[in-house]
């Protein structure tokens, strides 16, 4: 049997959005009940585009929402993902 994981998600004026948080600190000991995982934030975008296989739409990310929230809209998941590729590609020069 497969296990499938679903995300934590957020609501907001009826849109969804995966929190995400750079450090424990920044959790301010909410989530207890969740598990926890370690990701990069590109398997985060990864998880919210395939939020279909979950049923759900995610609008986007939200960093830090329990201390200085930053919201990654969907639309903006291409360009993170190209500013990530050219500093690795920066970096092997």
């Amino acid at each position: 049997r497969q296990m499938r994981m679903i995300p934590v998600t957020m609501e907001k004026d009826g849109e969804r959005f995966i929190p995400v948080f750079s450090t424990e600190e920044d959790m301010a000991g909410r989530g207890e009940q969740f598990s926890k995982l370690q990701q990069s934030f590109m398997d985060v975008i990864r998880i919210a585009r395939s939020s279909d296989l979950f049923e759900m739409k995610i609008t986007g990310i939200v960093i830090n929402p329990f201390t200085e929230p930053f919201v990654l809209p969907e639309g903006l998941y291409e360009a993170v993902e190209k500013m990530v590729s050219r500093v690795e590609e920066d970096s092997d020069s």
